[in-house]
């Protein structure tokens, strides 16, 4: 947990986790770890853009459901978009298409700025 209190923005798997954290704990052990810690509210856990694994952020922010996220294919970092446009979208899309979006698991796959100037 406290991995991902000091890394708040980084949105990890739980291979990376191991690989960071400590490779000796067993892959078992971190899975039941960050299921527990999924369900207690304490992490949330995004769908890899190609549905193939999970990745793990502190749950910092309440109100998810509220907003789209960006995520960063070079770094990982998971960020928020608090942005009226975007909100606009949102309601384009049910208004226009009768469809509602689930914004807590939308994700919007790029390259953060920093990554860009590195």
């Amino acid at each position: 947990m406290k991995f991902f209190e000091d890394n708040k923005e980084l949105c990890v798997s739980a291979k990376e986790l191991i690989v960071k954290v400590s490779p000796e704990i067993g892959e078992a052990t971190v899975y039941r770890c960050l299921t527990a810690l999924t369900e207690e509210g304490k992490l949330k856990k995004f769908i890899s853009e190609k549905g193939q694994s999970s990745y793990y952020q502190y749950a910092s922010c309440e109100d998810c459901d509220k907003h789209f996220h960006m995520k960063c294919v070079s770094c990982g970092r998971l960020i928020h978009m608090d942005c009226t446009f975007m909100h606009s979208f949102g309601e384009h899309i049910k208004k226009e298409h009768d469809f509602y979006v689930d914004n807590a698991k939308t994700v919007i796959y790029g390259i953060c700025s920093s990554c860009r100037q590195e």
